[in-house]
């Protein structure tokens, strides 16, 4: 788990997010059993809303956010030709435009201080990776040309999918 990894490595707190409530409990319990500080969250990040509502609420409880893992995916699990136009939009919607959404809401909160790491990451499982790593890789480059991420900040970024890795930073 990355966030257990981040918490092993020396990281304060982790704030985990997920639609899944069943996941963030089990979550929870597992690593505050090793004494780790961790707070979970409920959160749809395919939805604007959510992720602006439970954006402010973090910054409102904490200073500051070092690390932003932008990690959430889902696949359909059938052959392309046979998804519905539902499950295209919400694959979309987690896969590419959760990671806007996430990385807008937070962004400013770095700019403002200065300081943060923006990681955004796909699944080798999902059938849309090429698409998922373009998009995560356009992300990066539109950071990258408008100077959040530079020489002259203190923000980075760094994107991984399917065992290859790129990373820009100041």
């Amino acid at each position: 788990m990355l966030g257990k990894k981040s918490l092993e490595k020396g990281a304060d707190h982790l704030i985990i997010w997920d639609i899944n409530s069943d996941l963030l409990e089990d979550a929870y319990t597992k690593l505050s059993e090793y004494g780790y500080n961790v707070s979970t969250q409920k959160v749809d990040v395919s939805n604007p809303m959510e992720v602006e509502h439970a954006a402010a609420l973090t910054l409102q409880k904490f200073d500051m956010v070092n690390i932003l893992f932008n990690n959430a995916g889902i696949i359909v699990g059938k052959p392309f030709h046979k998804h519905t136009s539902e499950e295209i939009a919400k694959t979309v919607g987690v896969n590419q435009l959760a990671l806007m959404y996430v990385t807008n809401a937070f962004l400013p909160h770095m700019m403002n201080t200065n300081s943060g790491h923006i990681v955004a990451i796909t699944s080798s499982a999902g059938v849309d990776l090429t698409a998922t790593t373009n998009y995560i890789s356009g992300i990066k480059t539109r950071l990258n040309v408008e100077n959040v991420v530079s020489s002259s900040t203190q923000i980075s970024a760094s994107a991984a999918a399917a065992g290859r890795s790129e990373e820009h930073t100041s």
